[in-house]
């Protein structure tokens, strides 16, 4: 089971790699900041999340439950609560 997780974290790391380098980002932090420039503050954190989303399929957690697909995206909002808790 661990092992199942671990192969799970390496593909999205080496996915969300691969999106930097098309897109020209030279790291994870040069597209987090490219992202929240000139972005109103008050929706930053609605933005950045929506953007990883669109950026990274490994961000995308969709379930599905019957014949819904419900959309939780737990790694994106994490992500954006922890970089606001360091940065505030």
């Amino acid at each position: 089971a661990l092992h199942a997780l671990a192969q799970k974290i390496c593909t999205g790391l080496n996915q969300i790699g691969t999106s930097l380098l098309s897109l020209k980002h030279s790291s994870f932090s040069s597209f987090i900041l490219a992202s929240v420039s000139n972005v109103n503050m008050k929706n930053g954190a609605e933005h950045l999340v929506r953007k990883l989303i669109e950026t990274f399929p490994y961000m995308r957690d969709i379930s599905h439950y019957q014949e819904s697909s419900v959309y939780i995206m737990k790694k994106p909002q994490l992500l954006v609560t922890d970089l606001y808790r360091r940065f505030r």
